[in-house]
């Protein structure tokens, strides 16, 4: 019985181990656009914070956050230009409702990257909130 009560503490505490490391290196977010806003004022003279734009260009041209970057999720050449940008940056993905990032965002955290963080919401719920825009 003790014998087998220690391989399951072992077994726990392994896996407690590394989901620690993960956490602590690994950044992973849905968050309304109220925390998005802040988000962006904290990371306003970061040059490695990116907004992330993931609508068609048309949407993108209409309305857009400040200082956001588009890349279009229905694009053909999506996965290769999300694949383009810096794992280790931290962004900040959006698009009208939210569904599209969300989509962008699991995408992204399969592929690697470290820092991201899903608009819920879309540039919807932000022009509702009078967030800037350009």
């Amino acid at each position: 019985m003790k014998k087998y009560l220690l391989i399951i503490i072992l077994l726990v505490s392994c896996r407690t181990i590394g989901r620690n490391e993960y956490s602590n290196t690994h950044n992973f977010h849905d968050i309304p656009n109220e925390e998005a806003f802040f988000l962006i004022d904290d990371n306003k003279n970061n040059p490695k914070f990116v907004i992330l734009d993931v609508r068609t260009p048309e949407e993108f041209n209409w309305k857009k956050i400040p200082n956001s970057i588009n890349i279009d999720y229905y694009s053909t050449t999506f996965f290769e230009d999300i694949d383009t940008l810096p794992k280790e940056y931290i962004y900040l993905v959006y698009c009208k409702r939210g569904a599209r990032s969300f989509s962008a965002y699991e995408k992204m955290i399969e592929w690697g990257f470290r820092n991201i963080y899903n608009m819920s919401g879309g540039i919807t719920a932000w022009i509702e909130n009078n967030y800037p825009i350009e």
